[in-house]
């Protein structure tokens, strides 16, 4: 039966009984009949079919490549990965092959699909000739086994695989710097992600094709010379703003999978974000944040988004909407927490436990801080850790348990010393203050204060 709607058979009896009688060749045949009945005009049913039928590879590989442009455009972009993967499986060509498992190694693991990322990435390993497509490839199998190995591996891992990729290829040498430069922010350090961003500019200077790595890299640096010294005549706030509206540009002339091999300019878009609420550019802030949800709600949640609904929720939840900010966390966390291989979770969770304790609900705060701590185990992020402390201390000083907050946020303190956290962050110093004063020791309070109101002034925060 053939109708506006699809095709098929009117009882699934029926269905079952022909299909289990037929013979191989005969269900191939079938396939391709359906195949020319849903015609072209529906990629992604007529790959579905075609790939299925005894079409010439030639004719099945062009159809998948159909379907995974067509998937992309709709935000589908796990959808798009299979469909290239299926193109990587029915190519001739091992170049197109290893072209294919390449794009979809990629899209897996920036879209969050880390242990298929990995398994796609090996896959591609196997077919890959070129030494400048494979230290790609192995630049995306390290990432996606970040959560797997543990951030201090990866980082030295990728720091050896850069310096193998700069006499090689610079575009690929830059994806692991950018990778490294993650790294380096989510652990609060900013000493090092600034001569990583400097490492990348290097690397890619006026090489063409580039241009998304090179906002990249400036605004890495830009952001953590202002974490690092003082500040500049001119905000850089401001600058790192330009540079991220720069790439909003960019990003809207390029397809998503074009995107995903040349440097996505999300992580632009998150410094941005990340300086202007540190700042408290609420205007800015909230300009760039409702750019990034949306771009993370129309392609299903984007890799990323484990940090920018970290800054989403930061700027809800400082502009007076508790609700919108908690109801964000909720919704990111049920999707990682159902990708036990995605470390992003842990920033998320350590968010929530955040929120929860500032609302009151002291017992969830607590739940959710034994997760991220559970999660950051092998990750052994410092951001995250420091994150979840202060969550933490939060909730204790609600149950009125002075001495546990001052216990956590001593630690945090600690953390921050070596790692040179950002000035505009520095309010777990005022949690401390506050704890010292619960806790009756006014002249710790008074000092901890002193110090706080002297970076303020240093910095010209608000």
């Amino acid at each position: 039966m053939l109708t506006e709607a699809g095709t098929g058979f009117r009882d699934p009896l029926v269905l079952a009984t022909v299909w289990e009688q037929a013979t191989p060749s005969a269900r191939r045949a079938a396939h391709g009949v359906l195949a020319q009945a849903i015609g072209p005009e529906a990629p992604e049913a007529y790959a579905l079919q075609l790939g299925a039928s005894p079409a010439p590879p030639s004719h099945r590989t062009a159809a998948f490549l159909a379907a995974a442009r067509a998937a992309a455009a709709r935000g589908a972009m796990m959808t798009a990965a299979r469909f290239f993967e299926r193109a990587a499986e029915v190519a001739e060509d091992p170049a197109q092959q290893a072209e294919h498992w390449s794009t979809a190694a990629l899209l897996h693991t920036i879209y969050g699909e880390l242990a298929m990322g990995a398994h796609v990435a090996a896959r591609a390993l196997e077919v890959i000739e070129e030494p400048e497509r494979r230290v790609f490839m192995e630049a995306a199998l390290l990432q996606a086994r970040w959560a797997e190995v543990g951030s201090p591996t990866t980082r030295a891992a990728l720091l050896d695989l850069v310096e193998r990729a700069r006499p090689v290829a610079a575009e690929h040498a830059a994806f692991g710097v950018l990778s490294l430069a993650h790294l380096d922010v989510a652990d609060g350090r900013w000493d090092r992600a600034l001569e990583t961003g400097r490492l990348g500019t290097e690397i890619v200077a006026g090489v063409p094709g580039t241009e998304a790595h090179q906002l990249g890299f400036t605004i890495i640096s830009e952001f953590s010379e202002r974490a690092l010294g003082e500040p500049r005549e001119t905000p850089a706030v401001e600058t790192v703003l330009s540079f991220a509206k720069a790439g909003f540009g960019l990003a809207d002339d390029q397809p998503p999978e074009h995107v995903a091999t040349s440097g996505d300019p999300t992580v632009l878009y998150s410094y941005a974000a990340f300086t202007a609420l540190a700042d408290e550019h609420w205007a800015d802030a909230g300009e760039v944040l409702e750019r990034l949800h949306r771009r993370n709600r129309h392609y299903g949640w984007h890799g990323l988004v484990g940090d920018t609904v970290v800054f989403w929720a930061e700027y809800l939840w400082r502009t007076g909407r508790w609700a919108e900010a908690t109801e964000a966390c909720a919704e990111v966390y049920e999707l990682y927490r159902s990708r036990s291989d995605d470390p992003r979770r842990a920033w998320v969770a350590a968010a929530w436990a955040r929120l929860e304790a500032g609302q009151g609900n002291t017992g969830r705060a607590f739940e959710l801080a034994e997760e991220a701590t559970r999660w950051n185990a092998t990750l052994q992020l410092g951001g995250v850790e420091a994150w979840t402390r202060l969550a933490r201390s939060m909730a204790a000083r609600m149950e009125r348990r002075a001495d546990e907050a001052v216990e956590e946020l001593q630690a945090v303190k600690r953390w921050a010393a070596g790692s040179v956290v950002h000035p505009g962050f520095l309010w777990w110093q005022a949690e401390l203050a506050s704890a010292l004063v619960d806790l009756g020791d006014r002249d710790a309070a008074w000092h901890e204060a002193s110090s706080l109101l002297a970076t303020a002034e240093v910095y010209r925060l608000p």
